[in-house]
């Protein structure tokens, strides 16, 4: 049975990213894959919003948050802070740490603008609300629920879910608010 060459090139605009040759060099076959990005846009419906990944990366950010306050927690408790004291100190070292890697990842195209020290001061003034939810939502969860008592860290968790719109909200709207640029307007 003869052999036959077959060569196919790809479309215009297109370049081969991937090409496999047979042992024959009378058989060729060229694979080409279209890069991802045209390929993502090009794709029908509706483009995701990107509040959704800013609201993605927030939450991330607020489960390492949740780290960082749970293990505070349980350190001033076993330095004799107790669970109110120890809550407090706790949430200005998760809010901190918060405030930066948001400040670094969640909002880095709309953090520019003010200093970095006045930025943070507005994050922890604007997030008092989201505190006060988190707060009330912790300090009803140990007084009314007796294995949120025994466990604080279970009264952490369920603050800080209650507080996150609230501060999601705020803190895009506020703290990293998008700057307008405006244009001069030219003359006429």
């Amino acid at each position: 049975m003869p052999c036959i060459a077959v060569r196919w090139s790809p479309p215009r605009g297109l370049s081969p990213a991937y090409d496999m040759i047979k042992p024959d060099p009378a058989e060729t076959h060229r694979m080409t894959t279209l890069p991802l990005r045209p390929a993502l846009e090009a794709r029908p419906g509706p483009r995701p919003s990107p509040i959704a990944g800013e609201f993605l990366r927030f939450g991330v950010v607020g489960c390492l948050g949740f780290l960082v306050d749970a293990l505070v927690l349980l350190a001033g408790l076993a330095l004799g802070l107790g669970p109110w004291l120890g809550r407090l100190v706790s949430y200005v070292a998760a809010a901190s740490t918060t405030y930066a890697l948001n400040h670094a990842w969640t909002f880095r195209g709309r953090a520019g603008g003010r200093p970095e020290a006045r930025q943070w001061a507005l994050f922890l003034l604007v997030n008092l609300s989201g505190f006060a939810v988190n707060f009330g939502t912790y300090a009803a969860a140990i007084t009314l629920i007796p294995l949120a008592s025994a466990q604080p860290v279970l009264a952490v968790a369920a603050g800080s879910i209650a507080g996150l719109a609230v501060n999601f909200t705020l803190s895009r709207q506020i703290v990293f608010a998008a700057r307008l640029r405006v244009a001069p307007v030219a003359e006429r």
